[in-house]
């Protein structure tokens, strides 16, 4: 009876650690994401980035704004759809929510894509 316990307690012990672990490495990708594009990024919107300029693309009268979080977005979708293994591994996947959450949630105009 004893050895029954403590077998179930393992497997949940051992099952809780590597969710624990999974999750941790997508925190600490998420940490490590955020704090790259709030050290890299303008301060406030219009602020020029200090280490990427902002891709702009200049169609007749419009322009179209790739923000670095909706860059982060493209490159962690096409990563999952195509199975690009350097792009699904839990730091990388961490670090382009990372840089998702910074880029909506430390400006208003995140939203503005295409100006005229």
């Amino acid at each position: 009876m004893k050895k029954e316990i403590l077998k179930k307690k393992l497997i949940l012990l051992f099952l809780l650690g590597a969710i624990f672990y999974g999750y941790f490495l997508v925190l600490l990708g998420g940490i490590w994401g955020y704090l790259w594009a709030k050290i890299f990024s303008g301060k406030k919107e219009g602020d020029p980035p200090k280490f990427f300029k902002s891709l702009i693309i200049k169609i007749k009268n419009y322009k179209i704004h790739l923000h670095h979080w909706l860059y982060s977005l493209l490159l962690l979708l096409l990563g999952i759809l195509f199975q690009i293994s350097i792009i699904c591994n839990g730091i990388v996947i961490g670090f382009l929510l990372g840089m998702i959450y910074h880029g909506i949630s430390s400006y208003q105009d995140w939203k503005v894509i295409i100006k005229k």
